[in-house]
């Protein structure tokens, strides 16, 4: 029955506090994750806009150059529409690298598990624990080799 008690009081004192900090890091988390997937949408949608906005002023520039029989000519509307496509095609690049995507959602990219994951402190046990068992097999077959020796002190 103390035990229920000393549960009780350890988790009404420290367990709300350890709780809140870990809802707290998540909350912190996935606002900052939403403000990274907010800013590509929005690269997203500006560099479309734009997008479209470059390929119809060039294309105004064309025509108008062709209306007036002058034919191809380097008009400042084909060049500034040229300029802002290229521009946003640019932007439209950035924006929906894979990448970016992953690290704006939280999810790690291969690279960054295969470099933050390491030998743990499962792997230095194992290790420690193969280790023993190889010399307790050795000490055990040099024993049965040897059994009349008697231990040097």
């Amino acid at each position: 029955m103390k035990i229920i008690e000393i549960l009780f009081a350890f988790l009404a004192t420290q367990g709300k506090s350890l709780f809140q900090t870990n809802t707290e890091a998540l909350s912190r988390r996935m606002v900052s994750n939403a403000r990274s997937v907010a800013t590509l949408l929005t690269i997203l949608v500006i560099s479309i806009t734009l997008f479209c906005s470059g390929v119809s002023m060039a294309y105004g520039a064309v025509v108008a150059g062709l209306s007036q029989g002058d034919g191809w000519i380097c008009s400042p509307g084909l060049i500034a529409g040229l300029i802002m496509t290229l521009a946003s095609f640019a932007g439209l690049l950035y924006s929906l690298g894979e990448k970016r995507w992953l690290n704006a959602t939280g999810i790690p990219t291969e690279a960054s598990e295969v470099r933050n994951e390491g030998p743990g402190l499962d792997t230095a046990f194992a290790f420690l624990i193969s280790e023993v068992a190889m010399h307790l097999k050795e000490s055990r077959k040099h024993d049965q080799t040897n059994p009349g020796d008697t231990p040097q002190v």
